[in-house]
């Protein structure tokens, strides 16, 4: 690469940054989720609609770190930014999370990044602006950014919530699950004290309950109620195929 290509590639990375800790401040982004969100930039590289294994995004930001670290980072910024997003009526990423498909397969976490696309009209924006950005560039961009917040999606576009009627039933299939899973959790307790009244098949049955209720709660969306969110839990969402 020549010394101008690499000077003006220094620029734009620079214009880039800019824009984005513009945006961040003027929405009031909280500080702490500011690492994750250009980390999942600067993984993404440009691309708006992205899937990636926590561990893998994780380990962009430290290469020492245990797959299971990294995965436990990312999913509690993911978590730090959805909540943060849905507090303050504004959707910078939309985000999907990982999980283990019926056939045991893990599925990577999915991001939609409408951050990319405000950078973007920001960056834009600001080079219209040619009296100011001929001139101060960075003026020209925080400009820009004010312009454009009025552009900022207020609620999820691409993976939208899905119906209260579909709620309904997933809080009713829940509910019988968890019942079901009670009574077995009782039969398998009885039978620690009698041995001869439990079975592998009551073992087995138990197992594939827990795995039901968890895809069923995926399904409609209920994070929360996912059983067996423990360390090992980060390990089999974000091993590789």
């Amino acid at each position: 690469m020549s010394s101008k290509k690499a000077d003006e590639e220094s620029v734009k990375v620079a214009n880039s940054t800019e824009a984005i800790n513009q945006l961040l401040r003027a929405v009031d982004c909280p500080t702490g989720l500011h690492a994750f969100l250009r980390c999942l930039i600067g993984y993404a590289d440009g691309r708006i609609d992205v899937s990636v294994f926590d561990a893998e995004l994780g380990a962009r930001i430290n290469f020492n770190r245990s797959e299971d670290a990294s995965a436990k980072w990312v999913y509690r910024n993911r978590r730090k930014l959805l909540d943060w997003q849905k507090e303050n009526h504004i959707q910078l990423v939309e985000c999907k999370s990982g999980f283990v498909n019926k056939d045991g397969k893990p599925i990577p976490s999915r991001y939609y990044i409408h951050l990319t696309n405000y950078i973007n009209r920001i960056l834009e924006e600001a080079q219209n602006d040619k009296s100011r950005w001929n001139k101060i560039p960075h003026v020209a961009i925080e400009f820009a950014t004010r312009r454009i917040l009025n552009e900022i999606y207020a609620e999820p576009r691409e993976f939208k919530p899905r119906e209260s009627k579909a709620k309904d039933i997933a809080k009713d299939i829940s509910k019988r699950l968890n019942l079901a899973n009670s009574s077995i959790e009782a039969v398998l307790n009885m039978g620690q004290e009698h041995h001869d009244k439990i079975t592998d098949e009551h073992i087995e049955l138990w197992e594939q309950l827990k795995w039901i209720i968890n895809y069923a709660n995926y399904l409609f969306e209920d994070e929360d109620s996912l059983e067996g969110e423990d360390d090992d839990y980060y390990k089999r969402i974000n091993k590789d195929d």
